[in-house]
């Protein structure tokens, strides 16, 4: 995440400064010359994942990496426990491996909904089990939700970079 706000500084800083050094066809020639710099990052803005660094990446930024670990353990654990206490929801959650944080705060939901409805005709022994799926559900909703809050933060943030290259460049 911080090599690309480098880079999209960077670049903004070499095309203001050019503009100003440079007469019109100078400066037409080099944007002209970066054209696939540009495409590259216009390909980095249309990304629809911003929690990843590329488009065509399954795989966290570096920096989120370790987080991303620690949700999809969680999940696993969530999955397991709720399992382990009588509830089975294998079948409807996506592959743990690549899941995102939608889908973490989704798989937490559809075991909060198992949990309610299976409460009713479980015992005090059975519902222990359920405060500890709960306890794990809450560990995981707050891993996901802190993810969630960086994505949408960096979604922000990436939606400001064509304003402020659109504003070096004149266009």
């Amino acid at each position: 995440m911080a090599a690309f706000q480098v880079a999209c500084m960077v670049l903004a800083s070499w095309f203001r400064e050019l503009k100003k050094s440079a007469n019109d066809a100078e400066f037409a020639q080099a944007v002209g010359n970066a054209k696939s710099l540009l495409m590259g990052l216009v390909k980095l803005l249309s990304c629809n994942d911003p929690s990843t660094p590329n488009p065509d990446s399954h795989l966290p930024y570096s920096e989120l990496a370790r987080t991303y670990s620690k949700m999809r353990s969680e999940a696993a654990s969530v999955l397991k426990q709720a399992e382990s206490a009588g509830i089975c929801l294998k079948g409807s959650c996506p592959p743990l491996d690549t899941i995102n944080a939608e889908n973490a705060i989704d798989i937490a939901m559809k075991v909060a909904a198992e949990c309610t409805s299976f409460l009713a005709s479980v015992d005090d022994k059975q519902s222990s089990g359920l405060d500890f799926v709960e306890s794990m559900r809450q560990r995981l909703l707050a891993t996901a939700g802190y993810l969630k809050l960086l994505q949408v933060r960096t979604d922000l943030w990436i939606h400001t970079i064509p304003y402020v290259v659109s504003v070096v460049l004149k266009i």
